[in-house]
């Protein structure tokens, strides 16, 4: 019970810096300029937070940074996603999975669901980040949806989110993960479940909760659970773009 406790409270302490990050992002009142958070006024750029000392850079401004740190899933072969306008697209339609494995850790990224010409959404812009290939936080356009556990910010299939802090496909949107891998006794058994504490646009809508066990995002890839293994990035649904993923390890 005391290690629960002190987990919770440094996911906590994680959250609410994370937190004062993105406010000392955003502009007194009155000074105009670009918001974070649900409140924020619609149609506004979201700030591109830098990434914190110590942290692994997986997507960068360029694409050097797909090749070197991620592969086709299920091959050998270099990812097939193209970077366009300092984005990662899921050109091929198919998933990614990073050279490296991860585990505890706040994991950033920020995403943008698909939209046409005119600035109508198309598709559902569905996809998702599965940490350690098993555990998926789901990225979905939903911005006038009740939250459920199929959309935005939900653990896919089992968690909706606290609350809808999303923003209107065509918009740059972030998570921030503050991930807890699996613990486990001396006969590998699982003593404590993987959970985090999750921001969507600097809005706390997952804290410190349970995944029940992998999400569905492992397939055949990813069986059981570990204490580190590498992220899967969704790109086999629709075309989302992703920039600025890192991961900074505890």
């Amino acid at each position: 019970m005391m290690r629960k406790t002190v987990t919770a409270l440094v996911l906590v302490l994680g959250c609410l810096a994370a937190v004062a990050l993105a406010q000392q992002d955003q502009p007194a009142p009155g000074q105009g300029g670009p918001r974070w958070g649900a409140d924020g006024p619609r149609g506004q750029m979201m700030r591109f937070r830098r990434p914190p000392e110590g942290a692994v850079v997986l997507i960068g401004a360029d694409q050097a940074s797909l090749t070197d740190n991620w592969l086709r899933r299920g091959s050998d072969e270099a990812t097939g996603w193209t970077m366009v306008d300092g984005a990662a697209e899921p050109t091929d339609k198919a998933d990614v999975v990073s050279r490296q494995s991860f585990g505890d850790g706040w994991y950033h990224v920020e995403f943008r669901c698909p939209v046409d010409d005119q600035g109508n959404a198309v598709t559902a812009g569905n996809a998702g980040i599965g940490i350690m290939g098993r555990y998926e936080v789901q990225m979905f356009n939903s911005p006038d949806e009740e939250p459920n556990a199929t959309n935005n910010a939900s653990f896919f299939s089992q968690t909706p989110a606290l609350r809808n802090a999303s923003r209107p496909a065509g918009e740059w949107q972030s998570f921030d993960i503050y991930f807890r891998a699996p613990r486990f006794d001396d006969q590998g058994n699982v003593t404590e479940q993987a959970r985090a504490t999750v921001l969507l646009n600097g809005v706390l809508v997952q804290n410190n909760q349970d995944f029940f066990g992998p999400t569905g995002i492992q397939y055949g890839d990813f069986p059981g659970e570990v204490t580190s293994a590498p992220i899967v990035l969704q790109g086999n649904h629709d075309p989302v773009a992703m920039r600025n993923l890192w991961v900074l390890p505890y």
